[in-house]
Order: C-alpha cells, then sequence, then structure tokens
C-alpha cells in the first residue's frame, strides 16, 4: 500500500482457459491483471476478499452490487471476480446477463431437476464486446444447470416487464439453493431503481452493495503506471504526471485506451525511456492536426461508414450482431476514436448508448486487423481521406 492505494491482484486475462462463461462461450474482458483501488474505494477491497468465501461462510455476501459511474472500473472489477471464480472452481459455468431475455423463461424458478430441464433454453448472447473464451461448448441441457456465478450487467436498464422482475428473482432463488453467486452492475443503487419491484430490489440489498467511485489523482497514477507495464512502455515519474494531468477526469477505460495509444505511437529514448517531453508532443499531436471532433461530426462518421459497408447510420446504431454491422460498427468506433478523437462516452452514446468497453473492443478489432490486413489498411487509408474532404 502506498498512499492509501491498494493493488488487488487478478488473474491475467492471458493463459488458461476459464471454464465456461455461458452457452454462447463469452466472458466479461479484463484489462490487466490487477485492480487499482485508492482510498476513495476501500470497499472494493472487502467485496473481493467476501465475495469469494464460501456461501454458508457467516461472513460471505451474496449478491454483490457493483454500481458507480460509468468507467469507474466496474467492468473491471467484476471480470477479475469471474476470472477467480473460473480459476478456483474449474468446472463451475458462468453466465452472463445483459438483458432480461437471457434468463431462462420461467415464472416459478427450478423447484426439480425435470423443470430444470424442461426450461433450460436460456439465450445468454452476451454484446458484442464480450470476449470468446476458447474450449468446449456446454450443450444447452447443462449450461444452466452446472451455473454457479451469474453476472447481471446494467441493472439501471433492466427490463420494466413484472414477468421478467419475477424471473430475475427465481433466478437468485436458484442460486441460493445450490451455494451459487449473483453479482450485479449499475449506475445506481438498487434501492434508488424504482423500475424494479420492491421484492427484487429488498433481496439485491440484502447482499453487499459497493459505491465504486471514480478513481482519485492517486489511483490514477497506479493505473497509468499499472497499464504502462501491461503495454510494455517505461514512463518517467513526470511522464505519468503529464498523462494523468492531460487526461484530467478521464474514465479509467479511457486512461488505459490512451496509455495503449501512447504505447503504439511514441519512440522510447536510447535508455528505453519515454519522458514528459514525448508525452507532451504525443497530445499535441493527436488533437494539433486533421480534424478534430467538432470538425469531424459523429454523424458524418457513421454516414461514411455505413455508406462504405451498403448499410445505413441506423444498423450501426443498432443491436444486430451480423458478422457485416458488427465490422462496419467497430470501425466507425475506431475512426470517431483514433481519428476524431472522441471519448469513449460520446462514441457509445451515439452508437446505441453502448459501454466503454465495448467501444474498447471494437477498436482493438480493427488494430488487429490492420497488422495482418492490407486490404483494411487500405480501406481505413480510404475512411479518413473521405472524412477530411469536404462534405
Amino acid at each position: 500500500m502506498i498512499n492509501g492505494v491498494f493493488s488487488i491482484p487478478l488473474p491475467a486475462p492471458a493463459g488458461a482457459a476459464p471454464a465456461a462463461a455461458s452457452p454462447s462461450r463469452k466472458r466479461l474482458p479484463s484489462q490487466s491483471g490487477e485492480f487499482i483501488v485508492g482510498p476513495e474505494n476501500r470497499l472494493a477491497r472487502v467485496a473481493t476478499d467476501t465475495f469469494l468465501l464460501p456461501a454458508s461462510s457467516g461472513s460471505a455476501f451474496n449478491p454483490l452490487v457493483i454500481y458507480g459511474p460509468r468507467g469507474c472500473g466496474k467492468s473491471h472489477l467484476t471480470a477479475g471476480l469471474v476470472a477467480i471464480w473460473t480459476e478456483r472452481y474449474p468446472g463451475a459455468n458462468v453466465c452472463v446477463i445483459a438483458e432480461a431475455r437471457d434468463i431462462p423463461p420461467s415464472h416459478t424458478g427450478y423447484h426439480s431437476e425435470k423443470d430444470q430441464q424442461e426450461h433450460d433454453v436460456a439465450r445468454v448472447d452476451v454484446a458484442q464486446d464480450k470476449v470468446d473464451v476458447p474450449g468446449h461448448t456446454p450443450s444447452r441441457h447443462t449450461a444452466w444447470r452446472s451455473t454457479t456465478l451469474v453476472v447481471v450487467e446494467d441493472l439501471d436498464h433492466f427490463s420494466r416487464q413484472r414477468s421478467a422482475q419475477r424471473q430475475l428473482e427465481s433466478l437468485i432463488d436458484r442460486l441460493q439453493r445450490v451455494d451459487g453467486k449473483l453479482i450485479v452492475t449499475a449506475t445506481t443503487a438498487p434501492a434508488a431503481l424504482t423500475h424494479l419491484s420492491p421484492m427484487l430490489r429488498s433481496r439485491l440489498a440484502a447482499g453487499l452493495v459497493v459505491n465504486l467511485a471514480a478513481p482519485h489523482a492517486a489511483a490514477r497514477t497506479a493505473i497509468v503506471q499499472s497499464h504502462a507495464r501491461l503495454a510494455g512502455i517505461n514512463l518517467a515519474e513526470a511522464a505519468v504526471d503529464e498523462v494523468t494531468r492531460q487526461l484530467g477526469s478521464s474514465s479509467v477505460a479511457e486512461l488505459i485506451c490512451a496509455v495503449d495509444n501512447l504505447a503504439a505511437g511514441t519512440t522510447a529514448d536510447k535508455a528505453g525511456l519515454i519522458d514528459e517531453a514525448a508525452v507532451r508532443q504525443f497530445f499535441c499531436l493527436r488533437s494539433a492536426p486533421g480534424k478534430t471532433p467538432s470538425q469531424v461530426p459523429m454523424n458524418r462518421i457513421l454516414n461514411v461508414v455505413a455508406r462504405q459497408y451498403g448499410l445505413k447510420p441506423a444498423d450501426l446504431r443498432g443491436r444486430s450482431r451480423r458478422r457485416g454491422i458488427a465490422l462496419a460498427r467497430s470501425m466507425a468506433m475506431y475512426l470517431a476514436s483514433r481519428h476524431a478523437h472522441y471519448s469513449l462516452k460520446k462514441i457509445g452514446s451515439s452508437l446505441g448508448h453502448r459501454d466503454h468497453t465495448t467501444i474498447m473492443h471494437g477498436c482493438r478489432n480493427i488494430e488487429k486487423l490492420l497488422q495482418s490486413d492490407a486490404t483494411c489498411r487500405k480501406l481505413v487509408n480510404e475512411l479518413i481521406a473521405e472524412l477530411e474532404s469536404e462534405p
């Protein structure tokens, strides 16, 4: 612990593949092998220590509700807990629920093995921003039966339909019977989510409710230092300070994204060190040449990309996960972030209110293609040229 900042070790995303994450073999992304906790988020450490205790333990909390503003690290912490769980219980199945339709269609819960098999038709189809987990895909008749950890994402937008909320209540009951665990993420405390039934709010509040705040200065500095090591760059102390100063009150996701860009776009000195001047020059080059966000409206980016792929801008904003639409959507994310320098929050808002992790994943998909696909590199250059031309 330095200046009240803790580092919570989390299993790295690389290496051995975790157990099944859902019937569609997805899991939450994890940006690094540790979660940085400042004094403002001390309860996050309590959450990691107590959540993994056996359900029979008197100190165990279930469910775990993590809420806070977008970009504060909820997805990162949740992904770490999922990784720890699947590492500890290799045969366990983890299911991620992104919307009401992902819950098994049962109003009464699973009171018997027969009931569970009859209703074992869950459509757990996680959003495009989740990372595929390689390995064997569990059958539909065993996927939910072996589930011991369920993650419910973005509870703020959960269905207002009473039937859907009863299904979630039933799922909570089932997890309690099999000593399973539930993690819920939201931007608001459960008690304030008035669209949820009193029963559901009560069940969620009965566990450990953690208010994850945006990291303060000391934690932000530690996050930059930690991710710089993961990105393979050596930042001087003054350079770290310059990164945090340049990014002001940016989210954790934007801090990580900026360090990734810094690693790709900055050359170290002969000693292998990136100093303050190099960082300052990097940020100046990002904003000085070419077009600024005000000169390249987000709608223009969507129109240009959609036209290139034979789509409509509404397709990019929609929820379709068809391969062609998903690729075009990722291209729009990449151009908006890397060329026009929009914030992840702004891009997500313009593309159907998508989460910042979705935007980061889309950008990385295009970056991977650019490394190996000459056609993709040519297409990006053509799109940038069109964006910079007079509309």
